[in-house]
Formats: structure tokens, sequence, C-alpha cells
């Protein structure tokens, strides 16, 4: 049995796999369509076409096909090669291509092409076919550019057709062959052919020449090396020579060869080009030597093309010419030789930095010096052999000690003494625009004399390891060592940023060198300068490992604050709460002055701690709630100390005024955002109530859910839900009518309360004469369980994809109670795809699912059930794709929401296609029912079309859901994954559906990457970017799951490819004797045999 793929489909005419599976078209039948096929009487030629004909995958491409000879008119020879001979002609009907606008093939009348005749191959017609196969092998994607084949039945000459416009643009003028470059349209054979002939110059030494013919350029960027007559050379002047060399600088009068593309010739600069010239002594003797040293050379080149920086080499090798007295051989050089050759000793650069090898610097640093132990020795030498490869800064170097003037010591220790001196000489520096070392006279440094340190020369380089020593960013470095000769102790030599990095005083590292901030030394002068203390013994030792844990300029000084330090003290919360003012305020680091200082007039938050009995366990339980380290200060309130109110003996703590972010000031209670500054307590108990005091609805369980919705407000912008009375709308205008209810457009005259962050930090109304929906339900003058459940379920949060409510008003005439709701602008999912369709691509797609998602996430959390999702409960907020991408969409139609196992099992309502099969045959309402309808509006989604759009919602359709019938989908229509994850959420069986939280995660993550501001080549490049940059670090699971990621963005693409041509189809299909909105199907599922919850599927 032949099992085709589902984007495989046979031909209805044919019975073959149609060719272009993305259009659903059968091109061998498309052409028989247009005309009658036209066999060229010779099978191997009939079966070639067919085969080339098959392999076209795209609609654009014009039909390679058979042309019969009597529709090529107005033949010319234009060009007779050796092999072929090539015309110009007139395609009477012209070739077959795929018309887009009318989605059929036509003709293209009257068309220029090119005829191609190969020489003596009238009666081998496999050599022929060859022929015309490598066309398309070497057309490099331009296969459309041959059109088909011919042949004269007089001659029986057989004929290529090629496309006028583009035969000259792939194939060579001169010679008919392919260009070696497409995109420069180069032919490199015409080129090097120009060039032995007419360009290059000739030795007359048949070795070298050919030598010289073996490296004839092969590529446009490959140089040309050549035999250089020696008269071209002018103002020659010797700079080096050694036993093998002599080198010489000069002038080359025409210079070098270059390939102008534009003219697709070789021509020179024109200009005296300088160059250096390598001889090789007694070269004129010994011509496979010297060839032997140019190989080398070109090799080089060849193989390492890059320097260490990955950069290309600017050194190049020009050619070869020869000494007309002395009949040496010599290589020319481009002027950049000596930025890759050491001028000392001629060897490759290691690292092309400087101008000497590192040999050579090395060589030079070992003379003239030593500081007489072995040890030591090896030591600068290893450091100073690491420090040449990257010669930036300073060389580690040994000191003689009488280098050192003005010596006066700057600190003491039981360990070493520090001072400061001028080394006469200075540091040794490579002077790169001289090319040597220098120094730098007079330059101030700080020794650091360790005691007794000639007595252990290994504890001695321990030490000095500790400091950088090959360092080439940091300015602060160790510049090399000496010895005093009156003690024998060793010296570290560093520069002058020593004490940007180290205690002046104690000469330890600073715990901060940005603040030159030293723990040992301010915890040592705090405890010292400090004069307030408490008088009690185990306060004060609390106050004192406080201190001790300081670790950072930045942090809290815990300290003894005498109480008549404050000021303006003021009550925030009875018995235990103040706000003051600290009169000196706290310690803080000044780095400019190297000491702390203190922040007068601080405000501080002052907390009282009435159990006096227990006081020193109150303290440390009230302490670890705050922090005087900086690094916690995000997570915790800072604490400045602790104080004593003399009038009552009660001690306190004193906090930071951040504590006022966190904390309100009114009533001391912790905000839930302490990013906004706002209070349940304060603004909506108190504030609330002053804003919207003497309301009622009249009516004492409205008033009491209205009181309550508003106790739901955990957040500064959640809506405040209120009693609205009727004459706060203006031009109200019904928009919709249901059985239930009927819903109208209005403007809100005040407009609802919201939170003013700034200043005020109170609920003003700042939108006035905001739209809103009226929701008016018929016959609500009783207020029933069904109306209070659906007013909870609506959202009085931001940002969660549930439809927002902002209150309850009431209809003067009838008495009918109104719910105030959000409007949507956009209309639900039916009327919003109506008029986006066209624009509705798969980035878009994903976009609105994960919304949708987001819902449905959030109704599932607080474990309710939906129970009518279907697009008409999909409300969009805008009439175009130009939505914010945070307010896109909301699911609305609360009032069937209710809670898990707490559903009426009695009456089931909905639309029929989005009820799940358990629920039609009498079983409670779950989750995974919603899931069931969230499957269906992907459907919806990735087709256009509502599901079982051809059916009736009838008895027949309910039976056939629950036989398993479900909408037919293709893979070209939406991608993969996307009809494997719908077809699981409409699973028979409901516990084979997957969760909301698995769903919300999957749309999560794609949509992620298909950012709407993200063009589909980004998505594209950062699967790259992380295949070439990161793929090495990954473990298996890591790569696997990349490829995974990128082939659902590549079936994404595809189906979007396919949306984009077949959009004008998925317009809404409707269908007059079915309706896609709410109603009571009990009629239609009465029959249907109970749901089974043994059986392990719902199907019948």
């Amino acid at each position: 049995m032949n099992i085709l793929h589902n984007s495989h489909k046979l031909c209805e005419k044919c019975s073959l796999t149609h060719s272009n599976t993305l259009h659903n078209w059968c091109i061998p039948c498309e052409i028989r369509q247009e005309k009658d096929w036209t066999s060229s009487g010779n099978e191997k030629i009939d079966n070639f076409i067919q085969r080339r004909q098959l392999s076209i995958k795209r609609g654009f491409n014009p039909i390679f096909e058979w042309i019969p000879y009597d529709q090529l008119i107005n033949i010319k020879e234009i060009k007779n090669y050796s092999f072929a001979t090539i015309y110009s002609a007139k395609w009477k009907d012209g070739p077959l291509y795929w018309d887009k606008d009318n989605g059929k093939y036509s003709k293209k009348l009257g068309v220029e092409v090119i005829l191609k005749r190969l020489h003596n191959l009238e009666n081998n017609i496999d050599q022929f076919l060859n022929e015309t196969e490598r066309c398309f092998v070497h057309s490099r994607g331009n296969d459309f550019y041959i059109n088909g084949i011919s042949q004269n039945p007089d001659t029986n000459d057989c004929f290529m057709i090629f496309d006028n416009d583009k035969y000259f643009l792939i194939n060579c003028v001169s010679c008919d062959k392919i260009y070696s470059d497409l995109d420069s349209e180069l032919c490199y054979s015409c080129l090097i052919k120009e060039l032995k002939q007419n360009v290059i110059n000739w030795s007359g030494n048949e070795k070298i020449d050919v030598f010289i013919q073996e490296r004839l350029p092969r590529s446009e960027f490959d140089p040309v090396f050549e035999w250089i007559s020696y008269d071209q050379f002018n103002e020659i002047k010797e700079i080096n020579k050694n036993d093998c060399f002599a080198f010489y600088s000069a002038e080359w009068k025409d210079g070098p060869l270059y390939l102008n593309v534009v003219n697709k010739e070789y021509l020179r600069e024109g200009l005296s080009t300088k160059v250096i010239l390598k001889y090789l002594h007694g070269s004129q003797n010994v011509v496979d030597q010297f060839l032997t040293e140019v190989k080398q050379c070109l090799a080089y080149f060849d193989e390492s093309p890059f320097n260490y920086e990955g950069e290309c080499y600017d050194e190049m090798l020009y050619g070869i010419s020869q000494n007309q007295d002395t009949k040496n051989y010599f290589m020319v050089f481009n002027n950049q030789y000596f930025d890759a050759h050491c001028r000392i000793c001629q060897h490759k650069y290691t690292a092309g930095i400087t101008k000497w090898c590192n040999q050579c610097r090395i060589n030079c640093l070992k003379i003239n010096w030593t500081s007489k132990n072995e040890k030591i020795n090896k030591f600068i030498q290893e450091i100073q052999e690491k420090q040449v490869e990257f010669p930036y800064g300073s060389l580690f170097e040994w000191i003689s000690y009488d280098q050192f003037s003005e010596v006066k010591e700057m600190n003491k220790n039981d360990l070493a003494t520090v001072y400061s001196a001028k080394w006469k000489d200075g540091p040794l520096y490579w002077d790169d625009p001289n090319e040597k070392y220098s120094r730098n006279l007079s330059t101030k440094v700080i020794l650091k004399c360790l005691h007794n340190s000639q007595d252990n020369i290994d504890q001695f380089l321990k030490e000095v390891e500790k400091h950088p020593l090959v360092n080439y960013v940091d300015e602060f470095k160790l510049c090399g060592l000496s010895q005093k000769p009156d003690t024998n102790d060793y010296l570290m030599i560093f520069n002058n940023k020593y004490f940007d990095k180290y205690c002046m005083i104690c000469d330890n590292k600073y715990s901060e060198y940005w603040t030159k901030w030293c723990s040992l030394c301010q915890i040592k002068e705090l405890k010292e300068n400090l004069t307030n203390w408490s008088g009690n013994k185990e306060i004060d030792e609390i106050i004192q490992g406080m201190q001790l844990k300081i670790s950072s300029s930045y942090d809290i000084v815990f300290e003894w604050i005498p109480f008549n330090q404050f000021k303006d003290i003021k009550e925030i919360n009875k018995d235990k709460m103040y706000s003051a003012m600290w009169e000196n305020g706290s310690l803080c680091w000044d780095y400019l002055k190297k000491k702390y200082i203190r922040q007068p007039s601080k405000k501080v938050a002052l907390i009282y701690l009435r159990d006096t009995q227990n006081i020193i366990d109150e303290f440390l339980n009230e302490i670890k709630q705050y922090t005087n380290d900086s690094k916690e200060s995000y997570s915790k309130i800072g604490i400045h100390g602790i104080s004593q109110d003399k009038s009552t003996d009660c001690y306190l703590i004193v906090l930071n005024d951040e504590y006022f972010e966190k904390y309100c000031e009114m009533c001391g209670e912790k905000y839930p955002d302490r990013s906004f500054g706002w209070c349940k307590s304060c603004q909506i108990i108190k504030d609330l109530e002053k804003k919207i005091k003497d309301w009622t609805s009249g009516n004492e369980e409205l008033d009491n859910l209205i009181r309550e919705m508003q106790l739901k407000v955990n957040s500064n912008d959640d809506i405040i839900f209120e009693w609205v009375p009727y004459n706060q709308f203006d031009n109200i205008e019904e928009i919709d009518k249901g059985g239930f209810a009927t819903v109208y457009f209005a403007q809100w005259k005040n407009g609802p309360l919201s939170f003013v962050l700034y200043n005020t930090k109170n609920y003003v109304r700042q939108q006035p004469n905001m739209t809103v929906a009226l929701k008016r339900l018929h016959d609500s003058q009783n207020i029933t369980d069904k109306f209070l459940n659906e007013v909870k379920e609506y959202s009085i949060k931001q940002y969660n994809n549930i439809l927002k409510i902002y209150g309850i008003s009431q209809f003067p005439n009838t008495g009918e109670y109104i719910i105030i709701l959000e409007y949507a602008k956009g209309g639900n999912f039916n009327k919003w795809m109506n008029n986006n369709y066209k624009v509705f691509t798969w980035t878009i797609k994903i976009n609105i699912l994960y919304n949708i998602c987001n819902g449905l996430k959030h109704i599932h959390q607080k474990q309710i059930v939906h129970r009518d999702l279907h697009t008409g409960n999909i409300l969009f907020f805008a009439n175009s794709i130009n939505f914010d991408d945070r307010n896109i969409l909301s699911i609305s139609d609360m009032g069937l929401c209710g809670q898990i196992g707490n559903v009426n099992e009695t009456n089931i309502y909905g639309v029929m296609p989005y009820v799940a099969p358990e629920v039609l045959r009498g079983k409670r309402y779950t989750q995974s029912a919603d899931i069931y309808s969230f499957g269906m509006i992907m459907y919806f989604i990735a087709t256009g079309k509502q599901p079982f759009a051809n059916h009736v919602h009838d008895n027949l359709l309910a039976l056939d859901i629950c036989k398993g019938n479900r909408p037919e989908i293709n893979e070209p229509e939406a991608p993969k994954w996307y009809v494997e994850l719908m077809k699981k959420c409409w699973d028979s069986n409901p516990n084979n559906r997957p969760n909301f939280i698995e769903i919300f995660d999957r749309f999560y993550k794609i949509n992620c990457i298909l950012n709407q501001n993200q063009p589909r080549s980004y998505v594209l490049e950062y699967f790259n970017m992380i295949a070439n940059y990161k793929i090495a670090k990954m473990d298996k699971k890591e790569i696997t799951k990349i490829d995974e990621n990128e082939d659902i963005i590549e079936q994404i693409m595809r189906a979007e490819e396919y949306r984009m041509a077949n959009f004008k189809n998925n317009q809404l299909i409707t269908y007059k004797q079915k309706s896609y909105t709410s109603k009571l199907l009990n009629p239609f599922t009465k029959d249907l045999p109970e749901y089974d919850s043994k059986s392990l599927s719902c199907q019948i």
C-alpha cells in the first residue's frame, strides 16, 4: 500500500501527485488544458521534458516544454563558436507562465528568445540532453532561463531555447561558457587568456615562466603574480642584509595589476608604488632554490590569509624580478612586508604588533641586569616573556636601588614599610613609533619593603604574584623588584596608582577601591569616635555587633541615637509608629573627603517596643526584619539604630525614610506594591467612602454586592466597582439584542474612578465621557443568583483578557438592572474576522490565541468554568489589527460561569459545534469542556471558517459530534504542531485533553519568538545565531529544543505562504438554517445516549 503524506495530493485527472502542493495544481494537466500536448516524436526527449516539468515547485516559473520549430520566426545567427552556433529568434505563442491574478496558466505572445545549436550532435540525443541538463545544474537557481527544446525538421539539428533577457547575463559573450562569477558577469577563462596574451611580461627562463603560469589568478580576489622587468624600479635603497638575504626599498613605476570588475579587464594603477625587494644571494645559479623560497612565501599566504586578530594580512608578494647587473633574482613585496617580519632577524612575527619578533625583544631584555638571585632572575624572565607577546604598558624588571631618589616613608606596620620615591630612568616600555624600547624618566613610584624577605625568597615571590603582573587594562601595576642594600630586604615597585587600591593608613587592599573605603580602618574609626551609647551593656553589644557587619561604604552605620535628636514627631499608628526628622542625620561615606559625614534633617520612622521585660529578645527579632546591608536594601528596609524615649522609658528602633515607600504613612500598613504608594485600607476603605458617599441602589442585597466587589480591589490599577445613576449616561444607542439581554453603546459623563499615582495619591475621575457598553438584563427587576454570579465573574483587573466591569445601574422605565461593561469597538470575533481576514497573518493568529489563553487561564485559576466559550463571546477593542498587544481582546458573557462541581446539569446551553460531546450527552461541565471549545476556536482562527459550517445545528450534528466527527483541516492550511494541539483539545475523551497551563505555556513561548514588531527573517536569523555561536556550549536536550523550535517556525512560515495564496477564499461561510449564537440545546440532545463515566471515550 502506498501511503502519501497529507501534503501530497493526487490529481483527479491524471492520478499523479500534484506538482505544486502550495497552489494545488498539476503542471502536466495545466499544460494539456492550455493546449494539446505536442510530442517531439522522440521518446527520450519527451521523457526528459516531462521530468523537468514535474521538478518545478513554484508557480511563478515558466514551464519547460517542447517547442515546434514552426513557432520560431525571424531566426538570425549572432555568434558562431567551434562547438555551437547562437541565434536570435521570436517565439510566436511564447512560454507558459502562472498568472497569479487570474489563478491560471497563460501565454506571453511574441517573446524574443535565444537558440543554441550544438555542433555534430544531430544523431546523438543522449549527449544533447546531457548538455541541456548541465544548463539547469550550472545556472545556480536561474533554471527558468531555459524555456525548452526544439528541432529543425529539415536538418534534424536540436536547439535549446533560452530567455533572451537572461542568456547573456549567465553566458559569456566571448566563449559562451557559464560565467565563473554570475554576480559580476566575469568569465575567468577569458580573463586569464587575455592576461597571458596581452598583459603580463615573461622572464625568458622556462622554469620561472612555467611557475608564473601556474600562479595565474583563479578568481577576482586572487592577486596577479607576475614577472617584473628590472627597469621598472626607481630609487632603490638598501635597508638590511644578512648572510642569506638583502632587503631594499624601491618604487615600482607602473605598479601592480588589479582586476577592474566594471570594465572586466586587468589594469595597472599607473602610479609609483612603494615596494620591498628581497634578494637571495647567489640566486642566479640556484633557480630551483630561489623558486622554493618563493613557493614557501606564497604557501604561507595561501594557507594563512589571516593574522592573529582574524583580519586579512596586508603583506603581499607581487612577483619576481632579476638584477641585470648581478643577475641575482629577487622577490617583490608590497611596502607592508616589515609589518609581518622582524627587522632584526627577518623571521615571521608570531604576532604582528611590533617591528621586532618576540625572541629578539627577549634577547634584548636579557642584557645588563641581574638580581644576583637565581630564583628571582628566572621569575622576572618568565614574566617578561609573557609581556613581550602583547607589549602594552611598562615591562616588569629588576631595578637597582640606586635608581631611586627622594625616598620618603609613608606607612609602616609589622609586615612592611611603604615609601614614595622617584625612579630616575623610569619604566621600560615599547616605543612603537620609533620601533625600540624607551624609558619614562623621573617617574613617581611606590616602594613596598617586605621585612626580612631576604630570608624566604619563595614566600616573597608568592606575595609578588598576588599583584597584577601582565596587565593591559588596569592602571595600577607592579613595575618590578629591587633590594635595599642596607637591610637586604626585597622591595616591590608599584606605579603611582598604588594608593588607588591600597589603604594609606593600614596598607590593606581597599574593601571598595572606587570609593577608597577600607572596612578595617573605618570600623576602627567608628568605634573610637562614636561617643553616644545607651548605657545598657546588652544593647551596646547589639550596636557594636551591627557595626562590625559593615562591609561596604553604602551600608548604614548602626548607632545609638539620643531621643532629643528627633524633631517634628508625628503619630502614624497609635502607641507604635511615628515619623520624625533626625536633626543631625545619619552617617554617610563621602568618597571625595574619604570620611564619614552626617546628612542633617533626615526623615526617619520610629517604631516603639513596649515589652521592656524582654527588650533584648524583642530587639533581636525586630532587627532581623530590617538591614544595614546595602545589598539587601531592595528586599529589606534600612535600619539606622536604637533610641529611647526618656518620657516613657520605651526603647525604639529608627528606620530609614525608605520605610514610607513600603508602608503607608497614614495607617502603617504595608503597601501591596511599593512602587505606587497605594494602601487598600486608606484608599479603599476610608478615602473611597468619602468619594462615593450617600449612594444606594435601593436594594440591600445589591448594595452588599457592590461593597463586596470594592473590597476585592488589591491594586492601584484595579477598577472601582460602583453604583452609577442612569442619568450619568448620554448618547445611548442599541447595538445588539438577544433573548436574555439588550446591549447599548453609551457615554458615561463623569467616567470611572482611577488612582492618581503622583502628587495627590488619590482617586479622581479623569476620563469624562468614556465610552462603555450597557447590558440590560431582561426581566431582572428581582435580583437572582444568576445575576449576582455574572457580575462577580467579570473582571476588575487590567490585562487579564476578561471583559472588565465598571458597575451597575438601573433602567428607570422598567426597573431592569444594567451591567456597565468595557466597550469593545471591534465587535465579536465573527465580525472582526470578516473585516480583517485579508491581513490576518499567522503572527497575529498566534498573538490572538495567546490572549485568549491568558483569559481562559485566569478563569480556570479561580476554579470556575466559562461554559459558553465561542467566537461570539470573544470581543475585540479595535476594528483593525493596529491594536495594543496588551489590550487586544477579552472573553465576555460570563453569565454561565460557575464553580467546578457546582454547575446545573439540566440545561445545555451554547453554540453546538463548540459544545463538548460529553456535555451534549449530559455530563457535568468541566474545564476540559472549555478546552474542547478552545480547540474549535483554533479551527476558526486557522481556516477563517466556523466549525461544521455546512451542517445544520440539529440532533444529527449532535450525534455526529458524539461519534467523534470533527471539522476537516489539512497541514498546508495550518502548522503541523498547531493541528496536533488542536486535535488534542477536541479529543473525545476529556482526560486526553491538555489543561490550560500547557496550552498557555505553548502559545506564550511561540508568541515571544513571533514578536509582532519583528520581520519574519528575524526569526530565522535568531535560530541561525543560536546554531552558529552557542551550539558548542549546549547539551543534547538544548540542541534538540532549538531544532524543535526552528521546525515550529518553519511550519508557521509555510502556513503563512498558504494563507497568502488562498486568503480570497477565507471569508466566513454562513448557513441560513443555523445560528452561531448561544441557545438552549436540550431539544437536540434529549435522544442521545447518556455519558458513561466509566468508559475511556465519549464516542458512541
